[in-house]
Parts: structure tokens; sequence; C-alpha cells
């Protein structure tokens, strides 16, 4: 498990990146939140947010996780 705080994951396409989540963990209280998951459009319908979330998931394995409000309507339907 890494440290306590913000991280940022990133999904690489050679060297672009396609997409990066952003977390916080507090070890304490066993959170996780997921501050942002952002994708390049064109790398968008292709599993790449759902590879991100998982990889924020497995950071903070059996920690209760919530989310801020997607701003975009893309985001929200994922």
């Amino acid at each position: 498990m890494s440290g306590p705080g913000p991280g940022l994951i990133q999904f690489r396409w050679g060297a672009t990146i396609a997409g990066q989540v952003e977390l916080s963990l507090c070890p304490v209280e066993r959170r996780g939140l997921l501050l942002g998951l952002h994708l390049e459009p064109k790398h968008r319908r292709r599993g790449v947010g759902r590879v991100l979330a998982r990889a924020a998931a497995a950071r903070g394995v059996g920690f209760s996780w919530s989310a801020n409000p997607p701003d975009e309507t893309d985001a929200a339907a994922f």
C-alpha cells in the first residue's frame, strides 16, 4: 500500500498520456477519495477509465471509497 496523501496514476500509450487518475488515501480512517479521472477524448470508451479506477482501488484495498462529482456529461455516464 502506498503512503497517505494525494497520488497520481497515469495510463501511457507510448509517450502519450492517455489518461490519469488523482486520488487521496487516509490509512488512519481507511478511506480513499477519487479526486479526478481524466481521459483524452480519443482514448475514451476503450476501457482506460476502468483500468485507472481499478488501479486506484488497488492502492487502497479494503478502504471505503468516494468520488468528487464529475464535471462533464461523459464522465457522469462513466
